[in-house]
């Protein structure tokens, strides 16, 4: 059963498509039945009520006619409905184009016993220094603030020159870290038991 706007589109399309290319796209539209003139309406009127609900009640049987092909409700017993994708969500864009910093304090910062034992050196030159292993335990102790200012202050004095004999460190690298004491604040400390 074929119904009555499917033979008058079908009838539109095939004059459309015998038109010559050298006509204009609004000979085109008037055609298929768009209005012409200096105001272009691309849909038309219900002369009244009735039509439009006559448009509406056509609908219906529409849809129920196609309700049987629709993919998305199996309708034989026994089978499962089949997922279908209705719609389409794009992957999203890989991580290079976000340029969000990490903050430095959630960076771990990482500190070798050889820079922690140069450290020392220079902040209480008059103790021992640690041996590695003893440096490595005391490195556990320390909040990574901490370690990075470690770092920081190790990184004032070359290698070369700490670790020459006669090597005696300025009292103001004792004054940056007790400084650095004061000022910090608490570390906030977390256990887990």
């Amino acid at each position: 059963m074929v119904f009555q706007p499917f033979k008058e589109i079908a009838k539109l399309l095939a004059s459309f498509s015998r038109v010559s290319i050298s006509q204009t796209l609004e000979d085109k539209m008037l055609l298929l039945g768009f209005p012409s003139g200096t105001r272009r309406y691309y849909y038309q009127r219900y002369r009244s009520l009735v039509e439009e609900q006559k448009w509406w009640d056509e609908s219906v049987r529409f849809r129920a006619f196609f309700a049987r092909s629709d993919a998305r409700h199996a309708r034989a017993p026994g089978l499962t409905s089949v997922p279908l994708i209705m719609s389409y969500v794009p992957r999203l864009l890989p991580p290079y184009r976000d340029h969000r910093r990490l903050d430095d304090a959630a960076r771990e910062c990482e500190l070798t016993p050889l820079v922690y034992r140069k450290w020392h050196k220079l902040v209480y030159p008059h103790k021992n220094v640690p041996s590695r292993q003893e440096a490595a335990k005391n490195i556990r102790y320390l909040s990574t603030r901490d370690r990075r200012e470690i770092a920081r202050i190790a990184r004032l004095v070359t290698d070369e020159a700490a670790a020459q004999k006669g090597f005696s460190p300025s009292p103001a690298y004792r004054d940056l870290w007790t400084s650095w004491l004061e000022c910090k604040g608490p570390d906030l400390t977390i256990v887990f038991e």
